[in-house]
């Protein structure tokens, strides 16, 4: 049945014992579908059948009914129809393809920026291996990054800027060598830069500013693609010297380091 299904595919049965629970929800709306239970999750309909509960759990457990649009979440089978169009309005007028995106039945992306998403991220989010974009930035999300995200390794943008995340950054994201653009921007997330980062080897941006972290910046030393850097706002320490981000400097092309804990002066290579 449906929650064999699930269990078997990484989601905790006992989450979903309780019928009024986000999970309890979610696994009632998977079976309102009457979509055919899939043998493996690991067939195209299985992965797309287990997006559809992790796509209506992240809607019912972040807030879904206060959404300033619900996008259509768990509302039809289909979990591509969850989308719309959105216009959006300054010097140049842009259209934007928002909620599920998909290419050709394909789920590629979450979009869901400044829409009043609430609470933790579930980590079953890290199920969805197959997802390229990540973009929930200027919500009301709380808690930490899921280490499980660490597991989409086909992720090529995690956008969750201007929220209110805590904690480190986990370890496993070291994972993610399709990564080109890890923002966190003005949150209040803590602790070092993991070692890990070293092997974020198609890294381009990374947005670190105005939260909490500390320690050194050296894991980014090596990364072979990065050119845009923003680490101001934090309580980074470390000498600054000839070594200092020294093999990352070629194709640096912004690094702002202000407000932070840094000593020495700088090198020649700036």
């Amino acid at each position: 049945d449906v929650k064999n299904f699930l269990s078997s595919s990484g989601v905790a049965r006992s989450a979903m014992d309780d019928s009024d629970s986000a999970h309890g929800q979610a696994l009632q709306f998977l079976e309102s579908t009457g979509i055919p239970v899939p043998d493996t999750a690991f067939s195209d309909e299985g992965y797309k059948y287990l997006s559809t509960y992790v796509l209506s759990l992240l809607f019912f457990s972040m807030g879904g009914e206060g959404w300033d649009d619900d996008f259509f979440f768990a509302s039809t089978p289909n979990v591509c129809d969850w989308t719309k169009q959105k216009l959006y309005t300054g010097i140049f007028a842009e259209i934007r393809q928002e909620g599920v995106i998909c290419s050709a039945g394909e789920i590629i992306a979450i979009e869901l920026p400044l829409n009043k998403l609430s609470g933790p991220l579930p980590s079953e989010l890290g199920l969805m291996t197959r997802l390229q974009v990540l973009g929930m930035a200027q919500n009301l999300i709380n808690g930490n990054i899921p280490e499980e995200i660490g597991n989409m390794s086909e992720l090529v943008i995690i956008s969750f800027e201007n929220n209110f995340l805590e904690g480190n950054i986990p370890a496993s994201l070291g994972n993610l060598n399709k990564l080109s653009t890890f923002a966190v921007s003005q949150n209040t997330m803590d602790g070092p830069i993991p070692d890990s980062f070293s092997g974020l080897t198609a890294l381009v941006g990374l947005g670190l500013d105005d939260n909490n972290f500390d320690g050194v910046v050296t894991p980014l030393g090596s990364l072979p693609n990065i050119r845009l850097v923003y680490l101001e706002d934090n309580a980074f320490e470390q000498t600054v010297d000839d070594s200092f981000l020294v093999d990352a400097f070629n194709t640096l092309v912004h690094l702002d380091i202000s407000d932070n804990k840094f000593k020495g002066s700088l090198p020649a290579h700036f």
